[in-house]
């Protein structure tokens, strides 16, 4: 089964894979690791896509619920500062 894409709903799919790549090669600096060989990058792009995804995913949530605590997404150990 084909399913039709509009215009807009095609340039909103558009903008979150570049927020996606531009939160690994800039947030996430994956183009400056230096791991030489296949075993190294794997695990290493790996949780970097995960953590890209996890920050592209908030940001929408965010400006989709702006209004939502960050508890909705963040366990209170995720966000409070623990003090030493």
């Amino acid at each position: 089964m084909l399913v039709s894409i509009s215009d807009r709903e095609g340039d909103i799919y558009e903008w979150q894979i570049e927020i996606y790549f531009k939160v690994l090669k800039s947030g996430c600096k994956i183009e400056e690791r230096q791991l030489e060989t296949a075993e190294r990058i794997k695990p290493c792009i790996a949780l970097y896509m995960i953590v890209a995804w996890r920050v592209l995913f908030v940001t929408m949530f965010g400006r989709e619920c702006p209004d939502l605590p960050c508890t909705a997404l963040f366990e209170d150990d995720e966000w409070k500062l623990e003090s030493p």
